[in-house]
């Protein structure tokens, strides 16, 4: 605006601006003036005066004549006409440009202003909403933490007790069950104890008994008879058909469908009868093979002593299971024993 106030004070007329024709335009075709002559010094005073206002008046009229003819009127209005457009342009142009620039200043200004009140009022609500829903959260949660430890000691108090009477429980149960344990072994040791005997008394009981293997069987076959007279002819053992108390076959052990001979079982008056059959069984061969009767559980102990990696070789011998092994100690086996144990304890038999 301080521009435009300066360029409204007044209209500068340049030369340049005059058009070519006009300034190389004459005059006037009148000749110049002619000078006058000076009057000698004894004219009186008022007759200068009056010649010096004459002189003016002609220069005067001389110089509108001569600006008259230089600067013909519509001319002048076209020229100041078209040098007043082009200075109303420009300042029109900056002033409308500062207008705008001022504006915008303004603009940028309210709207900065008018953002950082709004985001103060805004952010001052939103804070003092905020620190309302925060103490209001602060005053619930402090009340049911004060609710929750409550409860939580009263739970606690009873889970103590509760803790020490299952306590209490627990050490009757577990008294009880080292009781029960206690019974359990004694019940264990019993229960092999018992085995063992039973088995003992069971192989004691067929002590006497010689089982007989791959003899061909025949139909009306007399085992007692054909027995006794193998035993004259290829042993030479004399043997009492009343030494032989019981013979006869038995099924096969196994399930498998052999259709081999049946095995036979001889029952023979004592031991003597049994060791001098035993003694030349070797003789025998041919006609069948002989071994001693054992129960199942003997069989059983007999096979895996036999098939384990530490025992060189297991026997039987006057109902007991007798094993070396392979550092050349010699153990003896009941049905119940764990092996392994037994052979990790070396304690040799007798």
């Amino acid at each position: 605006m301080s521009k435009m106030n300066e360029k409204n004070t007044g209209v500068c007329l340049k030369i340049d601006e005059v058009p070519e024709e006009i300034r190389l335009q004459k005059v006037s075709d009148k000749p110049p003036p002619t000078k006058r002559d000076r009057t000698s010094s004894s004219r009186s005073d008022g007759d200068d005066s009056v010649l010096f206002r004459s002189d003016l008046t002609e220069i005067k009229e001389s110089m509108t004549k001569t600006l008259q003819s230089i600067f013909n009127r519509k001319e002048i209005e076209e020229i100041v006409k078209e040098s007043m457009k082009e200075m109303v342009k420009s300042l029109k142009d900056e002033i409308l440009k500062d207008i705008k620039e001022d504006i915008k200043k303004e603009i940028k200004e309210e709207i900065k202003s008018g953002m950082v009140k709004e985001i103060n009022e805004t952010n001052s609500n939103e804070l003092e909403k905020l620190k309302d829903s925060c103490e209001n959260q602060m005053k619930e949660m402090k009340t049911e933490m004060k609710e929750k430890n409550f409860n939580l000691n009263e739970k606690y108090e009873g889970t103590n007790l509760d803790i020490h009477c299952l306590r209490e429980k627990l050490n009757k149960q577990e008294a009880e069950l080292r009781k029960i344990r206690g019974k359990i072994k004694e019940c264990e040791k019993s229960s092999k104890e018992v085995q063992n005997l039973a088995n003992y008394n069971h192989q004691y009981s067929q002590k006497n008994n010689i089982k007989v293997l791959h003899w061909r069987e025949t139909r009306g076959e007399n085992l007692r008879r054909d027995f006794c007279e193998i035993l004259q002819q290829e042993a030479d053992v004399s043997l009492d058909k009343r030494d032989v108390l019981a013979i006869h076959r038995i099924p096969h052990g196994d399930k498998s469908g052999k259709s081999g001979p049946r095995p036979v079982i001889i029952r023979l008056i004592n031991s003597e009868a049994k060791i001098a059959v035993m003694r030349n069984r070797k003789s025998l061969k041919e006609h069948f093979t002989l071994l001693d009767h054992l129960t199942p559980q003997n069989n059983n102990l007999l096979r895996k002593l036999r098939e384990h990696p530490k025992i060189e070789s297991a026997w039987h011998f006057n109902t007991r299971i007798y094993a070396f092994d392979c550092e050349g100690n010699k153990h003896r086996f009941d049905v119940c024993d764990d092996i392994d144990f037994k052979l990790r304890n070396v304690k040799t038999a007798d």
